[in-house]
């Protein structure tokens, strides 16, 4: 009887990278929310641009990375959904 998981014997590697790839965008996506939060609590609170300029660049640079992370992980699926299906 053949499994079902045997095709994916041979993506190993390609699954364990999508895998990490989408633990990273998930981390990159949850740390927005802190940043919001921080820059009411600190930056405006305190009247600290410096702090609110500081935090929404850092805030840009995770939705840069997360975008990065999903095509990428695009990119893998479908390049080892292609490899499945090769005869």
């Amino acid at each position: 009887m053949v499994s079902i998981f045997s095709p994916l014997k041979k993506n190993i590697k390609t699954i364990l990278i999508i895998i990490s790839l989408l633990v990273l965008e998930a981390y990159f996506t949850l740390q927005l929310p802190e940043y919001t939060s921080n820059i009411v609590d600190i930056g405006v609170a305190n009247g600290d641009i410096a702090y609110i300029y500081s935090a929404g660049t850092t805030m840009m640079m995770f939705t840069i990375l997360a975008l990065i992370t999903g095509i990428l992980v695009s990119f893998f699926h479908v390049n080892s959904l292609q490899n499945i299906h090769k005869p």
